[in-house]
């Protein structure tokens, strides 16, 4: 008889995969309708900082390709490129000092 366990956890770690990407998405989806829905009164859409970092991480976590499906508000780019600006990293660079080295 064959063992069918190696192949069942095969099947489980590819549905937990999909599933994680289709949640990101959603909220995704569901963070742009809140941002729209609060910014319905006026005719163009002023995002607060944090809207926009909110927006971006979710946005990041989705990646470029599935983004150009959902991304209605604004482009993938400018998604992405907030969330360069707007998220901070989490290392820093030591600061050098201009000029030559010294000796």
């Amino acid at each position: 008889m064959v063992d069918l366990a190696p192949l069942r956890f095969l099947v489980v770690a590819l549905t937990g995969w999909l599933q994680s990407r289709q949640d990101a998405a959603v909220a995704y989806v569901v963070e742009g309708n809140r941002t729209l829905r609060a910014q319905l009164t006026g005719r163009r859409l002023c995002l607060t900082a944090d809207q926009r970092r909110r927006l971006a991480v979710l946005a990041h976590r989705l990646g470029r390709a599935p983004l150009r499906a959902v991304a209605t508000i604004v482009t993938p780019d400018t998604l992405l490129r907030w969330h360069r600006q707007l998220v901070p990293r989490t290392w820093t660079h030591a600061q050098r000092q201009p000029g030559r080295a010294a000796v």
